[in-house]
């Protein structure tokens, strides 16, 4: 199995824990890869087709590609090369476990799927995750990947500012960022849209829902996306054709 650099990085820190690396001293791979092993049979390789039959429009890939390609873009935001990360061990945890619950509850639909992402911890029981409190930070991480919330009877886009009190939080002994963590996770989420999740064929048959089209039209028109750490920029090179 092909694994994204914060995957491989991880598994490495695993293999040679020392203390204060991770609570308890725990395999955090392993509980990981768990967790990913557990939502994959169920939700990954489901979204697709919940979201239509659930929604009756065919929308971009949500399913075992895009989980991969998220982690693979938060890996490009944290690091400038492969042997360099600027989050700690833990962090890499939580940023990754964040980013497999981040879309699996489109499996219940588009609408307020946020809300759904408690169900799905919820169903993990008390294996992988043993600690309700680690359970909630996740789920927080999660959450606050995308959408709205009301302050003062006013919508803000900012979830993270508004449901993420602290920069620097702890668990036992163990520090970490979420403001930093959920950020990156939106960040990724938001850059990850290319060619690649655009149902082309459909799209060159005219099966596709008039009011989904224009999503698989502007991922088809993504050639690449490019982190430059040097630039401090997002480089998204488009190839826009006439239809």
């Amino acid at each position: 199995m092909v694994l994204t650099p914060l995957e491989e990085k991880l598994k490495q820190d695993c293999e040679k824990i020392e203390n204060g690396m991770f609570p308890n001293n725990q395999n955090y791979y392993d509980i990981y890869d768990a967790i990913k092993k557990n939502l994959s049979e169920k939700y990954f390789e489901n979204i697709n087709t919940a979201l239509a039959a659930r929604e009756g429009c065919v929308f971009t890939d949500h399913g075992p590609k895009h989980f991969f390609a998220v982690a693979d873009y938060a890996s490009s935001l944290v690091t400038k090369d492969n042997a360099r990360f600027n989050v700690t061990p833990y962090e890499i945890f939580l940023l990754l476990t964040a980013i497999l619950l981040h879309d699996a509850a489109n499996y219940f639909g588009r609408d307020n799927h946020i809300k759904y992402i408690a169900k799905i911890v919820h169903e993990l029981g008390n294996y992988p995750i043993k600690d309700n409190i680690e359970k909630k930070v996740i789920k927080k991480l999660a959450e606050v990947h995308s959408g709205k919330i009301s302050v003062n009877g006013v919508e803000s886009k900012d979830t993270i500012g508004e449901k993420i009190s602290k920069d620097i939080d702890y668990y036992g002994k163990i520090s970490y960022r979420p403001r930093a963590i959920a950020a990156v996770l939106r960040f990724a989420d938001e850059i990850c849209e290319d060619c690649n999740r655009a149902a082309r064929f459909l799209l060159d048959d005219n099966l596709i829902n008039p009011e989904c089209e224009i999503f698989h039209k502007y991922a088809e028109s993504i050639r690449s996306v490019r982190v430059d750490h040097e630039d401090k920029s997002i480089r998204i090179e488009y190839n826009i054709q006439e239809r």
